[in-house]
Order: C-alpha cells, then structure tokens, then sequence
C-alpha cells in the first residue's frame, strides 16, 4: 500500500506499508475516503490509499529509474570530490609557496641582522682601538719630552765642572732613563691590545711592536680606522 504526503513547493513524501492478507488490503481500499478525511485534519496533504501496483502502472510522465538516480547522485557527489581535492591540492601549493617565501626573508633578516651585529662590534672595536692608539700618541709624546730633556741634562753633566754635580746629574740622568723605560713598556703593551683586536683586519709587521713611537705605524693605522668608520656609518645609513 501506498500514502502520498504532497507539499506545495516542496517534494512528495511516501508512506508504503503491508497489510497481513489480501483481505484486510481490500477493507483499507474500501475505506480509502474515510482513511482521507478522518487524517486530512492534521495532514492536509495525504492522498488516498493506493496500491503500490496501481502508482507505478499510473499514467504521466514516465519516473526515473532509482538506480540511475542514485548513480547520476554519486556522479556528481564523486564530480564534487574531485573538484574539492583540486582546490585543497591548489591551496595547499600555494600555502608552501607562501612558506617558502616566508622562511626565505627570515633567512635574509637573521643574515641581516648578523651582519648588523658583526659590524656594530667592528665599529666598538674601532672605537676602542682609536681610544688606545691616543693613549700610545700622549705616552710618545711624554718619551719624546723625556728624551729632549734627558739629552739637556746629559749635555750639562759633560760640562759640569764639580763632582756634586756629576752625580746629582747622574741619579736624574737614571731617573729619566727609569720613567722612559715605564713608557716603552706602556706603549708596547698598548701596541699589543690594539693588534689583537682586529688582528686580520689590520695586520702589520711584527717588528713594528718594538717601535711604539713609529710615526709610519701610526699614521698608517690611523688611516685604516678612518675607513672603516666611514664604510660603517654609511653601512648604517642605508
């Protein structure tokens, strides 16, 4: 047996049920107007009862098979998972295109930042460096007032006309000699603390240690520094 549930605008919904014998499926068909009213209250839309037979043999428009319904459904249930498992395939090829980028700048950034960091610290260093290289220039200047006044009182012992003083000529003389020695010492371990700090960037003849008054040495690493503070503030800038 069958009961059609119409909806205006919607769908047909179909009720099939069995009765236990022909017999009891004839009273239902006999009281298909009474099975009607008695229901229409609630249910406005139910049809008649009906055999199954007599719906299907029915005439209009011929129905569709439900099996090529449900594999034209699958079709394009299968159409629309393919076309998903594109985009996402599209989405996702993108997405690693986008992190491959990404992870490229950040490569960039960190080589950046590194060389950032290394010239910040070659520019400390020159800074340091320059700050040494003035204390070495006061002490040579204090040797080279040393020296000039050391050759004065040499000369006046040669021609000191007593024995008292020679000798006080004599323990100035030792005197100045001790506090030019004090000096040199000084100047060369400065010539030492300024070579190990850019020991490559700067390299320079080993004997020039034992020359901390060296105007060549001075000069030539003044103008060294001078360029590469310029190379480091114009690093900066840009």
């Amino acid at each position: 047996m069958l009961v059609t549930e119409q909806y205006e605008g919607y769908n047909d919904d179909y009720y099939i049920f069995s009765m236990d014998c022909w017999a009891t499926t004839q009273q239902v068909l006999c009281a298909a107007e009474s099975f009607h009213d008695h229901l229409t209250n609630t249910r406005p839309g139910l049809t008649f009862p009906q055999l199954l037979f007599t719906f299907n043999s029915s005439l209009g428009p011929p129905r569709q098979n439900v099996g090529q319904v449900i594999d034209h459904n699958a079709d394009k249930l299968s159409n629309a998972t393919l076309e998903m498992s594109k985009h996402l395939e599209s989405v996702e090829k993108k997405t690693s295109a986008q992190g491959d980028a990404i992870n490229l700048i950040g490569s960039k950034l960190q080589t950046m930042s590194d060389d950032i960091k290394q010239l910040s610290g070659i520019v400390l260093s020159s800074t340091h460096q320059i700050s040494l290289m003035q204390q070495q220039a006061a002490i040579n200047q204090q040797q080279a007032s040393l020296n000039i006044y050391l050759m004065d009182i040499r000369w006046e012992r040669k021609n000191a006309q007593s024995q008292l003083d020679v000798q006080r000529l004599d323990i100035e003389i030792e005197d100045l000699q001790q506090q030019i020695k004090l000096l040199d010492d000084q100047s060369k371990a400065l010539l030492v603390m300024i070579a190990s700090i850019f020991p490559l960037c700067f390299p320079f003849p080993s004997d020039l240690l034992h020359l901390p008054s060296s105007p060549f040495y001075l000069r030539h690493m003044l103008l060294i520094l001078s360029d590469l503070l310029h190379f480091s503030s114009s690093h900066f800038t840009l």
